[in-house]
């Protein structure tokens, strides 16, 4: 049945050729695809080694906290930071009740932020080399921000007396890669 199909489609494919003044007198052939050769190394060389692939970045954790003393370890800047967390709106208000920081009748903390730290968990973080540092030169204004090296931070940390300040801090593989300070009215 098959070739009867086939010889009656070639018929009239042949027939409408001849109508047009082409002659067919044998069937048309089809390109056979051919497989593409696959090139082996020779035996003696060795595989080419693989493409490695780099670790990915650290992912930076985003602290907010009280930065305490800065020292020395083994050759490295480390700091004490304490995280603590901010609170704003009702939550900072009720929060500011139970601390006895405003009254019963007030319904607002000043620039409508307060930081809570429940609890001292003060941790020590090397400062990464090369970190970017942002400090206000005087705490009480400002005005007075500078972007610092990690030399003129502990310094300028050593000068300010020590007392807990606080800083956001961008932490990744263990260190502090940019510190800066929150400007507290």
């Amino acid at each position: 049945m098959k070739n009867a199909i086939r010889t009656i489609v070639l018929a009239a494919s042949a027939a409408a050729l001849a109508a047009c003044g082409t002659a067919v007198t044998e069937p048309v052939a089809q390109p056979v695809p051919t497989a593409t050769p696959v090139t082996q190394p020779a035996e003696d060389e060795p595989e080419p080694a693989p493409t490695p692939t780099p670790d990915p970045a650290p992912t930076a954790e985003e602290l907010l906290g009280f930065l305490g003393p800065v020292g020395d370890s083994e050759g490295e800047v480390v700091v004490a930071f304490d995280p603590a967390e901010v609170l704003t709106g009702d939550e900072a208000v009720a929060y500011a009740r139970e601390q006895g920081w405003i009254g019963p009748d007030e319904t607002q903390v000043p620039n409508d932020s307060v930081i809570r730290n429940t609890e001292e968990t003060w941790q020590e973080l090397r400062l990464a080399e090369g970190a970017t540092i942002t400090v206000y030169r005087n705490p009480a204004d400002p005005a007075t921000e500078a972007e610092v090296s990690v030399a003129e931070f502990v310094s300028w940390r050593t000068d300010v007396g020590g007392q807990p300040l606080v800083f956001t801090a961008s932490v990744a593989g263990g260190e502090i890669t940019v510190l800066t300070m929150q400007y507290r009215p």
